[in-house]
């Protein structure tokens, strides 16, 4: 890394601001280019700015592979670029390495879930919301995904849970408002009270 004028740049030379570089990153590079909490940190300052760049974060990892926030780092990064594997490897190179991450579980799980993979989502927002009962975000998801893969109940439960630990979520009283909407409009089941059965 070197300083050109009033701009920094790496060793690929993506510019960012001074002032959107903390001061004492630039003096640890200055004197360590390889810094890996340095390193790491502008890496993460240019994943913030929209540069999707992986290099400075790769660069971190190389010189020390066993830190589970920067395979997370390293996650989210990959996962903007679209290497959704890849992201997935990272995630879980991250929670291997602190299994009680929840950032890098709320993470994986939204690859997961974007990807269609209900089930494994699922798994981890479970697993999110017995670890940490008042992540509200966690239980939104929960209730989402579970609704996508023809688990109404368990979805509209969660769902509600939301709302009692944030009742300021937007997002969950639309959620709620949409699974009740579509149980309504579910079939009833042949035989149920309050049915005729077709002769």
């Amino acid at each position: 890394m070197v300083l050109l004028g009033e701009r920094v740049a790496d060793a690929q030379h993506e510019y960012l601001e001074p002032r959107h570089v903390p001061p004492a990153c630039l003096a640890i590079l200055e004197t360590d280019p390889e810094h890996i909490d340095a390193l790491h940190q502008l890496g993460v300052v240019q994943y913030q700015l929209g540069a999707l760049d992986i290099a400075l974060v790769r660069r971190a990892l190389a010189r020390d592979s066993e830190r589970a926030h920067i395979h997370n780092s390293e996650g989210l990064v990959l996962g903007e670029l679209g290497q959704r594997e890849d992201a997935v490897c990272a995630f879980e190179r991250a929670i291997e390495l602190e299994p009680a991450f929840l950032e890098a579980k709320m993470s994986l799980a939204g690859l997961f879930f974007d990807g269609g993979d209900f089930e494994r989502a699922v798994a981890l927002y479970r697993d999110v919301v017995e670890q940490s009962p008042s992540l509200a975000s966690a239980h939104d998801k929960l209730g989402i995904a579970p609704a996508l893969s023809d688990e109404g109940e368990e979805a509209l439960a969660a769902v509600e849970r939301t709302i009692e630990v944030d009742a300021t979520s937007v997002d969950a009283y639309f959620n709620k408002g949409n699974l009740c909407r579509a149980k309504a409009r579910d079939p009833p089941q042949h035989g149920a009270p309050g049915t005729r059965q077709l002769p």
